[in-house]
């Protein structure tokens, strides 16, 4: 019987299952504002972007499917954090 061995960086690998792991534990415990919030500020830890604005580059649909919730959902979620001025929706495009 062969074995392959294939090298690869552990600790990547360890990063990657404590992110989903996070992930799951955000989808199932928080509400539908909350689970938005943790995509997004993701998204902007992955960028090294803290703090300061940027445009979110996904679709309503994207956020969706990743959060676990539905796009109206979504979209209700993102009109109220707008009201609240968490958000900016300019020309369609969410800013962050």
């Amino acid at each position: 019987m062969n074995i392959l061995y294939i090298k690869t960086n552990d600790y990547s690998f360890a990063k990657q299952i404590y992110s989903k792991a996070i992930t799951a534990r955000e989808i199932i415990n928080n509400t539908p504002e909350s689970r938005i919030m943790g995509f997004l500020n993701d998204f902007k830890k992955k960028n090294n972007r803290d703090g300061e604005k940027i445009e979110i580059p996904y679709t309503r649909q994207e956020i969706a499917n990743y959060t676990g919730l539905r796009v109206e959902t979504v979209i209700r979620t993102l009109t109220k954090m707008k009201t609240k001025k968490i958000v900016q929706i300019v020309e369609r495009k969410l800013i962050y």
